[in-house]
Parts: structure tokens; C-alpha cells; sequence
């Protein structure tokens, strides 16, 4: 039933929240597929993430695994990373490569760009140093937290 009818006799449609589906590839290691998606109307679901070649639907899996950075940077509670192994024609063919993120509980499809070779080189030469600068101001974080508390016992 799509529908529901009131006493007033005024037939309305429920509440339906779209999806929004926001993610990307981040890296292709070798033979190995690595990225993030998530719903932000849906933060608690595992987004499906497929893969296709030509068409045809190569491989599948969840973006389900969790990583620091996306919780840092306030995707959802962070478990929403996904990393796949391709075969060796798979990365030969990583032109004719889709990624598509589909949620479940809508259907609705986000394909995931696949980045250029130099785009990906220039954001891993990045990676490390900003890694390592949002460690320390998450320390200072926590260290400022505990501060605040020592001075409220006081």
C-alpha cells in the first residue's frame, strides 16, 4: 500500500526519505580496489558496491569496513569503506572499468569515478603528512578535554 487515508478523507503519500549517496575511489594498489561510500539519509546501512567491465558485473561487495579518517572527517561513524582484489584483466582494463555504489534500501545507484593515475600519485604524496597533522590535533583535542575536566574537579 502506497498510500494511506486520513478521516478527513485525504489520501497522502509516507514520509519517504531519498537517498543521498556520496563517496569515491581512492586508490588502486596493484590489484587492489580501495574507497568509500555512504548514504547520508541512511547513515547506519552498508552501502552495496559493484563493479563492472563492458556491462557485465565483475565483482561485488559491501563498503562496510571502517577507517579513522572517514570518522574524522564526519562520515557517518566511519564503517563505511570498501576494498575489493581485481584479477590482472581487471586492472588492464581499468579504462573500461564502473564503480557504482547502490543502496539497498532504495535502489538508488552513485557511480563512483575511478581517478587518473597522476590525480591518485599526487593525493598519496599528501596522504601521510596530513595523516600525521590530523593525528596530532586529535591529541590535542583529547589533551584539551582532559585540561577542561581537571579544571572542573579543581
Amino acid at each position: 500500500m502506497t498510500t494511506a487515508q486520513h478521516q478527513d478523507n485525504e489520501v497522502r503519500l509516507p514520509n519517504v526519505n531519498p537517498a543521498r549517496l556520496n563517496g569515491r575511489v581512492d586508490a588502486l594498489d596493484g590489484s587492489r580496489l580501495h574507497g568509500w561510500i555512504w548514504d547520508e539519509a541512511r547513515p547506519d546501512e552498508a552501502i552495496t558496491v559493484r563493479i563492472s567491465c563492458d556491462g557485465k558485473v565483475v565483482a561485488e561487495t559491501k563498503a562496510d569496513q571502517s577507517r579513522i579518517d572517514l570518522r574524522r572527517n564526519g562520515i557517518g561513524d566511519g564503517k563505511h569503506a570498501f576494498s575489493i582484489d581485481l584479477d590482472e584483466t581487471l586492472v588492464a582494463a581499468r579504462a573500461r572499468l564502473v564503480v557504482t555504489g547502490i543502496s539497498p534500501a532504495t535502489g538508488a545507484e552513485f557511480e563512483l569515478r575511478l581517478p587518473a593515475a597522476d590525480e591518485l600519485a599526487a593525493e598519496a604524496a599528501i596522504a601521510v603528512p596530513l595523516a600525521r597533522f590530523f593525528d596530532k590535533v586529535e591529541m590535542l583535542i583529547v589533551l584539551n578535554r582532559r585540561a577542561q575536566l581537571a579544571q572542573k574537579e579543581l
